[in-house]
């Protein structure tokens, strides 16, 4: 379920945040190895957390059928836009 939402991330948003959990680098070696201002790294990663967290909550809704998760997924979808 991680990975399928990890996979819909676009590139942009999917390498800084494979390089910052998966490789272990610091915002700064983010930076240089993709050639991006720091506070795009930061930027980049908290919008790529933010929507696997709410594609996550999606799928959990409706795998479990839990009106709660549903209820919740919509206030974050909200928040989101």
């Amino acid at each position: 379920m991680v990975q399928a939402a990890l996979d819909e991330l676009p590139e942009k948003h999917k390498s800084p945040l494979i390089l910052f959990y998966m490789e272990d680098m610091t915002y700064q070696e983010i930076a240089d190895v993709l050639e991006i201002p720091i506070g795009t790294v930061m930027s980049r990663l908290a919008r790529a957390k933010k929507r696997i967290k709410r594609e996550l909550l999606i799928k959990m809704g409706k795998k479990a059928g839990l009106k709660k998760i549903v209820s919740l997924t919509s206030i974050l979808m909200q928040e989101v836009k």
